[in-house]
């Protein structure tokens, strides 16, 4: 068991912006580890394959709106994140990519993982005549970089989700199944993923 003890600081801005009828969210924050209240070094520090103190910059942006495509009601969203970093990181401050969260279309079981990288998620809504249902496609690619990504098998990944959401009588609900587009020889993932979200409200 590895205990660790870690403390630091984290500052954000964020910006909520109207394009017409699209809206544009834009969030930049930057974190750094401090030895307060007891904070010890990381054990990856006496190898210099981390620190305990990182500085972390990550900037998000996420646009979305409507339009109409063949006399039908559809929406889009796409969403971008970088991560920099001047320090070499821990396991759990890296940037990883390749799940639900992240890139979809893989299973989660095996990521790419560095000090630094970038995701863009891209997704289609058709509001579909069923009330508060939507069926939708996302196509999302992302890279990795920095400390950390000399060891993995590639360093980009692209995947592709199918879905359908809505809700009904207080309950949220997604449903898809993703497959992988793009990835490294060797990186093992299913070849189809399902999964379900679901969300209750009283």
């Amino acid at each position: 068991v590895q205990r660790r003890e870690t403390a630091g600081w984290k500052l954000g801005l964020s910006h909520h912006h109207t394009i017409g009828n699209a809206t544009l969210d834009t969030k930049v924050t930057y974190q750094q580890g401090m030895r307060w209240f007891g904070a010890q070094p990381a054990p990856e520090e006496y190898r210099n394959e981390g620190t305990a103190l990182p500085k972390i910059t990550q900037f998000s942006a996420t646009l979305a709106g409507p339009l109409t495509l063949f006399a039908q009601p559809f929406s889009y969203q796409t969403q971008y994140l970088r991560q920099i970093s001047a320090s070499p990181l821990t396991p759990q401050d890296r940037f990883s990519m390749g799940g639900r969260w992240t890139v979809r279309g893989f299973d989660g079981e095996l990521t790419l993982s560095a000090d630094r990288g970038w995701y863009s998620r891209n997704e289609l809504d058709w509001h579909t005549p069923l009330r508060g249902q939507s069926l939708y496609l996302g196509i999302d690619y992302g890279e990795v970089g920095g400390l950390g990504s000399e060891a993995l098998l590639g360093k980009h990944l692209a995947g592709s989700v199918l879905g359908w959401r809505g809700s009904l009588k207080g309950v949220s609900y997604d449903l898809f199944v993703g497959i992988p587009l793009s990835k490294p020889a060797g990186f093992q993932t299913s070849p189809v993923t399902t999964g379900f979200n679901l969300y209750w409200q009283s």
